[in-house]
C-alpha cells in the first residue's frame, strides 16, 4: 500500500479502522506515510477511541485529532498506556518497538475493561 492509497479508503462511520504497514517501508517516505496516516485518522475516527503505535505516529495523529492533554489511566502491558481525552475518548499508545504477537489483544481487554468499569464516562 502506498500513502496515496489511504485517502480514497472511506472507513465509514460504524466499526472498527485499522492500518497496518506489512514489510519493508521506504525510510525517504515515512514522513509522507505518517502525513497520510494522521490525514486517514482525521476522517476515521469519528469519536473513536485509538490504539497507536509508534511514537512519531502517536504525535502526528493525536496532533491532527486537536488532542493536547490526555489523563493516563492504566498500562495495557509494559510500554502500553491507555488514556483519557477530554471528551472521554480512550487512546493508547506504545511505542512502535514494544510488545509481543499478543499486544493488541492486551491493550483491547484493557481498553474494553476501563469501559465496563466506567460506563457513562468513557464514550467511544
Amino acid at each position: 500500500m502506498q500513502p496515496a492509497d489511504i485517502p480514497s479508503f472511506d472507513p465509514g462511520t460504524d466499526g472498527s479502522a485499522a492500518v497496518v504497514v506489512d514489510g519493508p517501508v521506504d525510510t525517504s517516505r515515512s514522513g509522507a506515510i505518517v502525513e497520510s496516516l494522521a490525514g486517514f485518522a482525521l476522517r476515521a475516527h469519528a469519536g473513536r477511541h485509538l490504539v497507536l503505535s509508534g511514537g512519531e505516529t502517536a504525535r502526528s495523529v493525536l496532533d491532527a485529532l486537536g488532542i493536547r492533554r490526555m489523563h493516563p489511566l492504566a498500562q495495557a502491558h509494559p510500554g502500553a498506556v491507555v488514556s483519557a481525552t477530554a471528551d472521554g475518548r480512550l487512546v493508547a499508545t506504545r511505542p512502535g518497538s514494544f510488545g509481543d504477537r499478543h499486544s493488541l489483544t492486551q491493550i483491547l481487554t484493557t481498553m474494553q475493561a476501563l469501559q465496563a468499569a466506567n460506563p457513562g464516562k468513557v464514550s467511544p
